[in-house]
């Protein structure tokens, strides 16, 4: 029998059990501690991805290909709950899995998407990683929406609806899952149904009839979570606004390249250095088409490259979790025209010129007599490139 595995974090005055198959659990806590559900609201009120009408067909090679992820996501998450990994390492192995993610979302390869949203969740939540949980999540309904999946839409509901608690969102937390009530009640899902109504009665329990947090308090909690992470602008911008929620920071960041190899080039290593339009929380890269990791600029590629065509793409976080589409650039290493060779030493050579025959003597004195009539001195006739 397997070993059921989970983690806990706390977040305000809820604590959250992570990791169950049905869904996460959320209780409210004896006493408020953990991390400010400021920068949870704050990755929560970032817009959605745009839904999808359908996905297309997929082959069985490509539904094999992302069972490796899967599994590298699972026992990163099994790894982190049982305390068996630093976090300096965690954050790597996720950032790369989060590049595959958003590769699988673009192709549109869903079924792959939502295997590996699901089994990914879990560890960036332990990860605190909001801004990636979130959108995790939403590539998840996203997926799951257009393969059909009504069990998956029912899962992603919960997980939205769960951490919307912690954020301190009544009306999104009620919303999301109440939808997955419904859900999970018309597919007779009880283990799904009964963790759902559980999380429900925790929301109504914490907030009442009103909708959680005043405005006032979740202006703050959010002012607080960019505070954090060291955005002050962002900051008085929303004072600015006169804390409307129109005035929170959506704006992404956007990279440009300082220095780039030439291209073409005969350099098989490259640098580059590249910077953003606004303070960045972190830059992450990726070579050839590879997964995303993070970076800081010069990014120095030692090589030695193959020859052909590569690309190097960048893009950046800000401080309010916005991330900005990849600046990507290409160039083409060749061959070149290849090694000069110069002869620099060797035998001596010498000839003799005896009535009509050249004697060619060298290093050994050996000797062979070549007709002279043959050779191409100047005036004969009948040249001649002889090998001896």
């Amino acid at each position: 029998m397997a070993v059921r595995v989970t983690g806990r974090i706390q977040i305000g005055r809820f604590a959250f059990e992570i990791g169950a198959p049905e869904g996460t659990r959320a209780d409210l806590a004896t006493v408020p501690a953990g991390v400010d559900p400021g920068e949870l609201a704050l990755a929560l009120s970032q817009p959605a991805p745009t839904e999808v009408i359908g996905a297309p067909e997929q082959s069985l090679a490509q539904a094999e290909s992302v069972t490796g992820q899967v599994e590298r996501a699972l026992g990163l998450f099994t790894a982190l709950a049982q305390g068996r990994i630093d976090r300096g390492t965690a954050l790597k192995e996720a950032d790369a899995l989060i590049g595959t993610l958003e590769r699988l979302d673009r192709e549109g390869r869903y079924a792959d998407a939502f295997r590996l949203a699901h089994a990914l969740a879990g560890a960036l939540a332990l990860l605190l990683r909001w801004v990636a949980l979130v959108q995790t999540l939403r590539t998840a309904l996203k997926a799951a929406a257009a393969l059909g999946d009504t069990a998956g839409v029912g899962w992603a509901r919960h997980e939205l609806g769960t951490f919307s608690i912690g954020a301190e969102d009544a009306k999104a937390a009620t919303g999301q899952l109440e939808q997955a009530r419904k859900i999970r009640r018309e597919l007779k899902d009880d283990p799904g149904l009964q963790v759902t109504e559980h999380n429900l009665a925790v929301a109504h329990s914490a907030f009442g009839s009103g909708s959680g947090w005043s405005k006032p308090m979740i202006v703050a909690a959010i002012i607080a979570g960019i505070l954090l992470l060291g955005g002050i602008g962002a900051v008085i911008a929303i004072l600015a606004s006169g804390g409307d929620d129109d005035g929170a920071d959506t704006t992404a960041p956007v990279v440009s390249f300082d220095q780039t190899p030439d291209d073409p080039t005969e350099e098989r290593s490259a640098t580059f250095e590249f910077s953003a339009d606004e303070d960045v929380d972190r830059f992450e890269c990726s070579l050839d088409g590879g997964p995303f990791e993070e970076c800081s600029s010069p990014r120095n590629i030692a090589g030695p490259l193959s020859f052909g065509e590569h690309s190097f793409a960048a893009r950046a976080f800000d401080l309010a979790g916005n991330r900005g589409d990849p600046e990507t650039f290409s160039w083409t290493i060749e061959r070149g025209e290849g090694p000069t060779v110069t002869i620099t030493s060797g035998p001596d050579f010498a000839h003799e010129r005896d009535d009509g025959n050249v004697r060619v003597l060298g290093a050994r004195r050996r000797s062979v007599p070549v007709p002279s009539r043959r050779l191409g001195f100047p005036g004969l006739l009948e040249p001649l490139h002889s090998k001896c």
